[in-house]
């Protein structure tokens, strides 16, 4: 049986956690220059979402591509019918991606996918517009200066270096 019950992690706990990135989650004023808008602001939403809907976008050849490909790949109803959706001249698109990983990157892939499709759901409903969200996978890497090592969590929550020598 599943519990609803959450466990919250406080990032700050963690020295190797960049300055950015807490600010990002804890203290948005500090790095707002950097970004449209603070992602927890509803306001900040419906700024975002009406310059995207009256700003005039040929979606009609974007959906027919994202049409195709889905066809070709099988997609299921639920994703030839968002390709539709973004067809909608007041439709907006949350896009979002991931290099594929090692380790925890396959999980964290899922996560970041998941999160856009209730994200796109969730503002969807609260705005009153077709959102579609989109998610693509980057699969393609051939540097092995990045690939060859990664960082991992030990059993005391501190960062550890593995290598891989080729």
């Amino acid at each position: 049986v599943l519990s609803s019950k959450r466990t919250l992690v406080d990032c700050r706990q963690f020295s190797w956690i960049r300055r950015f990135a807490l600010d990002y989650t804890y203290d948005f004023s500090n790095v707002s220059a950097y970004f449209m808008g603070d992602p927890m602001s509803s306001e900040a939403w419906h700024t975002r979402i009406t310059g995207q809907t009256n700003h005039g976008r040929d979606t009609d050849t974007i959906a027919d591509i994202l049409e195709t490909q889905q066809q070709q790949r099988g997609a299921p109803p639920a994703a030839l019918a968002a390709t539709q959706r973004l067809r909608k001249p007041n439709s907006v698109a949350i896009v979002t991606g991931q290099q594929a990983g090692l380790f925890g990157g396959p999980f964290f892939t899922l996560l970041k996918a998941i999160t856009v499709l209730q994200l796109a759901e969730q503002m969807a409903e609260a705005h009153k517009v077709p959102i579609v969200p989109i998610f693509w996978i980057d699969s393609e890497d051939h540097d092995w200066e990045e690939i060859g090592s990664c960082n991992v969590l030990n059993t005391e929550l501190k960062q550890t270096s593995i290598t891989l020598i080729p």
